[in-house]
């Protein structure tokens, strides 16, 4: 056994892997641009239909003030209200009393493979199945597909060191297991 952590996940650690995947996700990060366009687009499809259909013009520039100022508004609050409707969905599922992660988790990385053992289950994957690895904050995630990911909180590191070496550790098991394919 190379590497062996036995640790307890946190709701916060859930939820920051979670926000790190809403906000990093190559199909989120479309999503949220999309959001943050489509009210003022629609705004100015407004303003162009009422410019060219009706006479009356003189209200426009105070209507355009109006949806500039919100859209900027819009802009700069769809992430924290992704981030809010995250939190209220997760907080939901708890109170059905179906965590969708396990609290205390085993995983133990070897040569070829690497074991997960949640809540007696236990999971073994090769590293070539591995999508990719992000770091985030306080965790490394491991995906193993697009939307389920491994979660190293970096609590189970001593030192700064450890965890690089770690990181490096995996991240050249991936490439490894990538190139024998």
């Amino acid at each position: 056994m190379l590497y062996q952590f036995k640790y307890t996940l946190s709701e916060k650690d859930y939820m920051e892997f979670n926000k790190y995947h809403l906000l990093n996700a190559p199909s989120n990060k479309r999503g949220i641009i999309v959001l943050r366009l489509l009210l003022p687009l629609i705004f100015l499809v407004y303003l162009l239909f009422s410019f060219f259909l009706f006479e009356e013009h003189s209200s426009l520039l105070i209507e355009f003030i109006i949806f500039a100022v919100i859209s900027v508004i819009w802009f700069f609050i769809v992430k924290p209200l992704l981030i809010f409707n995250l939190k209220l969905r997760i907080k939901m599922i708890k109170k059905d009393g179906k965590l969708p992660y396990g609290k205390d988790v085993l995983v133990q990385f070897d040569e070829d493979s690497f074991i997960e053992t949640i809540h007696e289950a236990e999971s073994k994957a090769n590293y070539k199945i591995i999508e990719k690895i992000a770091v985030g904050k306080n965790a490394a995630y491991i995906y193993i597909n697009a939307m389920q990911a491994v979660i190293v909180p970096f609590s189970v590191f001593e030192t700064n060191e450890q965890k690089n070496e770690f990181l490096a550790f995996i991240n050249k098991k991936r490439e490894t297991a990538r190139e024998i394919k």
